[in-house]
């Protein structure tokens, strides 16, 4: 029903459409993931701080496979089942991490960070304005 804004978030149409949507796409995903990172934060607390980014994704590239499958593969798929089983796949995957180094770093997020602005002060440079309050 609402496949073509399933497939904009997973990126699919991204490089079919205009640079001011593409922009407002990758804003959009950008801000997704510091919901993503802040809720996991606020959900486990603490322990989690050195591990959110990777949690983040793998919760992100989890949910998008699914709802990819239900949207794609399957007739009738069991919506009503999906958070519940990815929030029990999530708490296994908080308390394996507990053992392990993290492969990324916030030092990772701050250079997303960094570069979002780089993009942002390049853009202005060459003049156009709109795509600079897209991103903002």
């Amino acid at each position: 029903q609402h496949k073509e804004i399933v497939q904009m978030h997973m990126g699919d149409h991204a490089q079919k459409v205009s640079e001011d949507v593409h922009a407002l796409v990758l804003r959009i995903r950008s801000h997704l993931f510091d919901w993503y990172v802040q809720s996991l934060i606020d959900v486990y607390g603490e322990r989690i701080r050195p591990y959110v980014l990777d949690c983040a994704i793998m919760l992100n590239g989890m949910l998008k496979e699914y709802l990819f499958f239900a949207l794609f593969e399957q007739k009738s798929f069991p919506f009503q089942r999906l958070a519940p089983f990815l929030i029990e796949r999530l708490d296994a995957l908080v308390d394996s991490l507990q053992h392990d180094m993290p492969l990324l770093s916030h030092d990772a997020q701050a250079e997303k960070t960094r570069a979002l602005a780089l993009i942002e002060e390049m853009i202005e440079e060459a003049g156009d304005h709109h795509i600079v309050e897209l991103l903002k």
